[in-house]
């Protein structure tokens, strides 16, 4: 784990604002899926947000 500085933030496609799920909509849904699971509170899970542009990629932010 590390800290998004808050430049890196501020750049378009982030604007990140609370815990979110994002994954690579061909190989990687159910996992995301999984992980928001696991990660819910109560009733609440994490939004999933898909990205197409980069393979393989599972990454979770946290706020």
């Amino acid at each position: 784990m590390r800290e998004l500085e808050p430049s890196t933030n501020t750049s378009p496609g982030y604007g990140i604002t609370l815990t979110e799920v994002r994954y690579e909509t061909a190989t990687e849904a159910r996992a995301a899926e999984e992980l928001a699971s696991i990660l819910a509170n109560g009733d609440a899970r994490p939004p999933l947000r898909p990205v197409s542009d980069i393979p393989l990629y599972l990454s979770v932010f946290a706020c």
